[in-house]
């Protein structure tokens, strides 16, 4: 959990989606399962990647400490993400 210690100026930006949009066998309920015969060679591979955003534990709290370019590049990428939402047509 996140506690903020000031709050001024504070802005964030977020990006949330159904696991399955990684891979169709994924769900919320299976993403963060033991590696297990339910998953195919190549799902279980791409559980694999998720694991740093889905394992939690004393090393791993789920917040990433980026430099600042690479900051600015998801940021610019984020912006294009949700400027392709408001104006798709369909």
């Amino acid at each position: 959990m996140l506690t903020l210690e000031k709050s001024a100026n504070v802005k964030a930006m977020g990006l949330y989606f159904h696991p399955a949009v990684i891979n169709s066998v994924f769900s919320f309920e299976n993403i963060r399962e033991e590696l297990s015969g339910e998953f195919r060679f190549t799902d279980m591979q791409d559980q694999y990647w998720l694991q740093v955003f889905t394992d939690r534990g004393p090393q791993r709290n789920g917040l990433f400490s980026l430099a600042p370019i690479t900051t600015n590049r998801i940021k610019h990428q984020m912006v294009l993400i949700d400027q392709e939402l408001d104006e798709q047509r369909g």
